[in-house]
């Protein structure tokens, strides 16, 4: 790289009160365009000093490389920004766009956009939208509805660029306030008594500013499949006030297909329950029985299947709430957007497991096939219900020494209860140790100056007058406990699964049909399952793949018993390819019926021990049975 150009590059660069484009900078150094870029790129390669952005060329801060310079939402040294910039630029133009020119605008190669160009194309498949090309041009083909739901998908699924950003520069292009349509919602919804959670009314917002930015550029919606909103009068009142108060302060006008597709919207996101006024004796007046039915015998057959209780008022009323929205949505063939990340699935399985087991029980009773996104909403339900409920169980039981002194132990015995509340309960307070039944309790804490304990794990010391340092002491030991009795109870739950006759190396398929087909009728050769066990794991497997993206699947049934709890463990050197990632470990798991709480501990236990990319590299290279629960039960940590 010549000295002299690099330093012109950043002299300039550095003067430039305004980002430069590489049209700019080749004209000024009399190089060419794919100069400057190469020259750009070697500049990066040995310290990240320039970003590129819709606007040219800028320095970032030496020692702050994530700040941006206004007017500069992307990043187009990402392949993931690119994209997006580059769908936003077909979905929001009726022309031709040129291939070159568009490549010059985010200073990458033709090469480099053709490759972008991949990536466009799946992600507008899924919303039946295709790219027409002619001699280096590109037009975006596909009904309006559908173009829209792609501007939604990129609003609402964008993790580096926010809501704000991506919809800033729409509202600005064509004159809308945001903060003004945002009131506007807001306030109709409130003078019709219509309720909506948070998630919602961003959902409601990003579709009526969709709505405005593409009417005013002429791109009306030319049908709707939605118009019967018989006993939905107040949704389609409110509907047509909101309509009315953006069609005066933005003059356009909303045709009938467009309204409808608002007053779907509002029916199928908002309720006319106030959840916070909801209770189990006037629930009958705001849902159907049917779905406080179903939902009453869901949480029976998750108890049963699953052993996990999730028997709670607030779950039995908002999830049945939530079910009849979802019924309504899918019967009129709409879908919500997917409102988590992967990554909180994969750190979730075993929810994820119990959502998709609810999916297939409201598909087996109302007929309606759940999507991954819906079946993502399923998750914040059970995810919420079942965090409340474990913290209730983890609660550490634990017994207190104190001298007696007038009613200082129970001065104490509030501090403590209320900045453990939700970790330890103090059961009783004791003067001496000799009096303490220590079988009863996980943790003792001594406060008595005149009797210091030898410390183990159930036993610490504290002042009697407790401090800062006394209640991390105390943290850390019930973080002690819990790691011991989750790490016992995980270890003997490995024992009574894994067995030395069902462990296999490098036995490959055609598929992981074909595998699940072979394990699961190993266990039918052993006596272990009667021979409905096979198509059993293959149903569950149709229902979503049981593939995690550490290199592990864990096929298993929900319904079929076996005759004991076990599992069948096959580890191949090449991996396979199972749903949408690769793997190398399959363990297949068959749950006895009576035995189903050592389900429950061992899948995600499981999971969380294998999510380490150098345990997975350990197991994928043992050579035995013995080095495999050795490897495995080592490396539990929590």
């Amino acid at each position: 790289m010549s000295i002299n150009l690099y330093e012109e590059i950043i002299r300039i660069l550095e003067k430039s009160e305004s980002p430069v484009r590489g049209k700019d900078l080749a004209k000024k150094l009399n190089v060419t365009d794919r100069t400057i870029r190469n020259y750009i790129k070697k500049i990066n390669t040995r310290e990240k000093l320039i970003r590129s952005s819709e606007n040219g060329y800028y320095l970032l801060p030496r020692k702050s490389y994530d700040v941006n310079k206004p007017n500069t939402i992307y990043d187009f040294s990402s392949q993931d920004e690119r994209v997006i910039f580059i769908i936003k630029k077909i979905v929001t133009s009726n022309n031709w766009l040129n291939l070159y020119d568009l490549a010059d605008e985010m200073y990458i190669s033709y090469s480099t956009i053709e490759k972008d160009l991949i990536k466009v194309r799946e992600n507008i498949k899924k919303h039946k939208l295709s790219i027409k090309r002619t001699k280096g041009k590109i037009m975006l083909e596909g009904t309006e509805g559908n173009k829209r739901n792609l501007i939604k998908d990129i609003i609402s699924s964008s993790n580096k660029i926010s809501m704000d950003d991506l919809l800033s520069p729409l509202c600005d292009e064509v004159n809308v306030n945001m903060n003004k349509v945002k009131t506007i919602i807001v306030d109709t919804l409130k003078k019709y008594s219509i309720y909506a959670n948070d998630y919602s009314l961003v959902n409601i917002f990003i579709h009526i500013i969709i709505t405005i930015y593409r009417l005013k550029q002429d791109f009306p919606i030319q049908s709707c499949p939605f118009n019967d909103f018989t006993d939905f009068d107040v949704e389609k009142k409110c509907c047509m006030e909101i309509i009315e108060q953006i069609s005066k302060e933005y003059n356009i006008i909303f045709n009938d297909n467009e309204k409808n597709q608002l007053t779907f919207l509002l029916i199928s996101k908002t309720s006319s329950v106030d959840i916070s006024k909801l209770t189990l004796e006037n629930a009958s007046s705001f849902i159907e029985k049917k779905y406080l039915d179903f939902t009453t015998e869901l949480i029976k057959k998750i108890n049963h299947y699953y052993y996990i209780d999730i028997e709670d008022n607030d779950f039995l009323l908002l999830f049945s709430l939530h079910l009849k929205n979802l019924i309504f949505r899918i019967r009129n063939n709409y879908y919500n957007i997917n409102p988590i990340s992967e990554d909180i699935i994969l750190s979730n399985p075993l929810i994820y497991e119990i959502s998709v087991f609810i999916s297939e029980e409201i598909k087996s009773r109302f007929g309606c096939t759940l999507n991954k996104d819906e079946i993502s909403f399923i998750v914040f339900h059970v995810g919420a219900i079942i965090n409340r409920k474990k913290q209730l169980s983890q609660i550490i039981k634990a017994g207190l020494i104190y001298p007696s002194y007038y009613n200082c132990a129970n001065t104490v015995l509030f501090q403590l209860n209320n900045s453990f509340s939700s970790d330890m309960e103090i059961l009783n307070v004791y003067s001496i140790f000799e009096n303490v039944p220590t079988d009863k309790y996980d943790l003792i804490i001594n406060a008595n100056p005149l009797g210091v304990l030898k410390e183990d794990i159930k036993i610490v010391n504290i002042s009697p007058f407790v401090s800062n340092t006394d209640i991390k002491l105390i943290k850390k030991k019930i973080r002690e406990i819990k790691i011991n009795k989750r790490t016992a109870t995980l270890k003997e739950h490995f024992g009574s699964f894994f067995d030395e006759r069902l462990f296999e190396r490098n036995h490959y398929f055609n598929s992981p049909e074909d595998m699940i087909r072979y394990m699961a009728q190993r266990f039918v050769d052993f006596r272990l399952a009667d021979s409905s066990f096979v198509e059993s794991v293959i149903s569950r497997e149709r229902m979503s793949a049981t593939s995690f993206d550490n290199n592990v699947a864990i096929p298993h049934s929900i319904k079929v018993s076996t005759a004991k709890n076990c599992t069948y463990v096959i580890i191949n050197d090449t991996p396979m390819h199972w749903g949408i990632y690769d793997v190398q470990i399959v363990i297949l798991i068959g749950i006895n019926e009576n035995h189903r709480e050592s389900f429950k501990k061992l899948y995600s236990s499981l999971l969380e021990a294998l999510n380490n990319n150098e345990v997975i590299h350990k197991l994928s290279t043992c050579s035995s049975y013995t080095d495999f629960i050795s490897i495995l039960t080592s490396e539990i940590k929590y």
